[in-house]
């Protein structure tokens, strides 16, 4: 475990969200509308103050819900290597219509892997996309950190990388052989006050 900046997460965050299909065209018409280039998501610097206050601008713009959140004031950061079996027994996905319709109302990722193993598709939305992230994670494809949040009661609740999580559940329930593979999470502890 080490801990890593504020800076540092949310420059994960948005790069983790930038390589997504379903949110890079977003960040690209916020980049542009705030006059700034790729490269402070590509190549980051966290030792410019400049890039920094950008980024978390950029963040704030694209996630509204954080902005008036003190998820930042109140929040330690981490770096981890989880074992898959461990990220996926004690990461749950936010409390989300979509994440909570996928998962059968538990917020669990193997349940999840169940619904799409199953061939049900929730609000209409392909589930190709997960089906394709295992399939590169089985041919051995690490992926980029998923970031969570551990309250003060230990709930751990999944904030990035939905997609990447169900995919390694999807793709544990292909091949368990994968459990002990490592996953990168970035973890979020509460701070008590």
């Amino acid at each position: 475990m080490v801990k890593i900046s504020e800076e540092k997460v949310i420059a994960l965050w948005l790069a983790g969200e930038f390589q997504s299909a379903r949110f890079s065209s977003r960040l690209r018409e916020l980049i542009c509308e705030q006059a700034e280039s790729e490269a402070i998501l590509l190549k980051p610097d966290l030792t410019s103050e400049k890039e920094n206050s950008a980024r978390k601008n950029l963040l704030f713009a694209y996630r509204l819900y954080l902005k008036d959140d003190a998820l930042f004031d109140k929040t330690e950061w981490f770096e981890e290597e989880w074992s898959v079996s461990e990220a996926l027994s004690q990461l749950e996905y936010m409390d989300y219509s979509y994440w909570n319709e996928i998962s059968q109302q538990t917020r669990k990722p193997r349940e999840a892997a169940k619904t799409i193993n199953n061939n049900i598709e929730v609000y209409d939305v392909s589930n190709e996309a997960f089906r394709e992230a295992a399939r590169v994670y089985l041919a051995g494809t690490n992926f980029p950190p998923v970031i969570a949040f551990q309250d003060n009661k230990n709930k751990r609740t999944l904030l990035e990388g939905h997609l990447r999580l169900t995919a390694l559940a999807l793709a544990e329930s292909i091949n368990k052989d994968i459990q002990a593979r490592k996953v990168s999470v970035i973890l979020g502890r509460e701070i008590n006050f």
